[in-house]
């Protein structure tokens, strides 16, 4: 692993040495990354979701929490939820009995719609288009047009949706990408194909990144509308071990496997 081991004996400016150095070496290898930036406050997180209306997350405690600087404060402590995501303008969310809500004002501000259906997770992007699975591992396509949801074919624990279009992973740690979604979701797209296995988690943005099972970040190459699944893997080298990464632009927010919560700037 190319990680920074927490054991060795950090002097002052070390951290920033190495991880100079560890963005230097990335850059070779056509990575560019800023060092992590780690948000503050609040309690650990167990989801996370980030869109142009910003980065919100659902803390230990099931309350919800938008990053204000770099900072997690606090935005409904009266409600207990599961997940939540950026859809366009709007936020959606989850309660703990897996209802499906979203906002009325586009910023959790002035209370919750509730709209029909049960998910575990779920997925939005800038276009408005928000995808999701329920406890099942069906997979379900939000329609505007007709509120409601619309059945896609297929077993997911969880997905990703943007503009590399729309990714996701298996309970068995099976990786699958839609095609025909690449630069807009508002497609339905055909038929999953298979990319690779032992992965946990997968973040579509401008880029695609998984979690192998570990808990270390890959980088997928080659990701186009003329070859949805991309070419090969790369190693970011971004230190830690993580259990969710979500991709916005250029933009990573990442959970560790304790919980804590950074973002990272990727070219």
């Amino acid at each position: 692993s190319s990680g920074i081991n927490a054991e060795w004996p950090l002097r002052p400016g070390m951290i920033k040495t190495l991880l100079t150095l560890l963005a230097s070496l990335l850059l070779a290898e056509g990575v560019s990354i800023s060092s992590r930036v780690r948000i503050n406050g609040g309690p650990t997180m167990t989801r996370i979701a980030v869109g142009k209306a910003g980065i919100y997350g659902v803390g230990t405690d099931r309350k919800l929490y938008k990053v204000r600087g770099n900072t997690w404060t606090l935005i409904d402590g009266r409600n207990r939820y599961r997940d939540v995501a950026v859809a366009g303008d709007r936020i959606w969310s989850l309660g703990t009995n897996y209802w499906i809500y979203r906002s009325s004002d586009g910023y959790a501000k002035s209370g919750w719609e509730q709209i029909g259906g049960l998910l575990s997770q779920i997925e939005g992007d800038d276009t408005g288009s928000l995808w999701g699975v329920n406890m099942h591992d069906d997979i379900f396509r939000f329609r505007e047009d007709h509120i409601n949801w619309h059945h896609i074919g297929g077993k997911l624990r969880q997905l990703s949706n943007g503009y590399s279009g729309v990714w996701g992973v298996t309970g068995g740690g099976a990786l699958f990408v839609r095609p025909g979604t690449y630069g807009s979701t508002v497609t339905w797209g055909h038929d999953w194909q298979h990319v690779g296995d032992g992965f946990k988690w997968v973040a579509s943005g401008s880029q695609v990144f998984a979690l192998r099972k570990d808990g270390h970040v890959l980088l997928r190459r080659g990701v186009s509308a003329e070859n949805s699944k991309g070419t090969s893997w790369q190693n970011t080298g971004i230190p830690g071990r993580y259990n969710v990464v979500e991709a916005y632009k250029n933009l990573l927010v990442l959970l560790d496997t304790t919980g804590y919560s950074y973002f990272i700037s990727v070219s």
